[in-house]
């Protein structure tokens, strides 16, 4: 579970919280930033029973691949199985370095 971290640090394991929290905050259009509020942060630990990750954490783990899976749905809105391309399965995508193309293999 991704906890609450020091600025530097990484989840080392993938958290569906925290990916839901960050994919909530920026489809609302609410800068991660905001969770450093106090009162908000307080209260999200409080109701949820998690802390809540630093948002530099949230942007370097999560934003790329929500940005990723957004571009993903875009260009393929039947799902990318129906399409004549590949992904790695372990979701371990670079959006940076990773171009996935129509009709190509990897």
């Amino acid at each position: 579970i991704c906890d609450q971290m020091l600025l530097g640090e990484t989840c080392s394991t993938f958290s569906p919280f925290c990916e839901k929290l960050c994919e909530t905050f920026l489809s609302a259009d609410i800068p991660l930033h905001k969770l450093n509020h106090p009162k908000l942060r307080t209260f999200l630990e409080e109701e949820t029973g998690k802390l809540i990750p630093d948002p530099r954490t949230l942007r370097r783990t999560y934003v790329a691949r929500l940005v990723f899976d957004h571009a993903l749905r875009i260009l393929w809105p039947d799902g990318i199985r129906n399409s004549n391309c590949t992904v790695p399965k372990n979701g371990a995508c670079d959006v940076f370095s990773t171009c996935i193309t129509p009709g190509r293999r990897r």
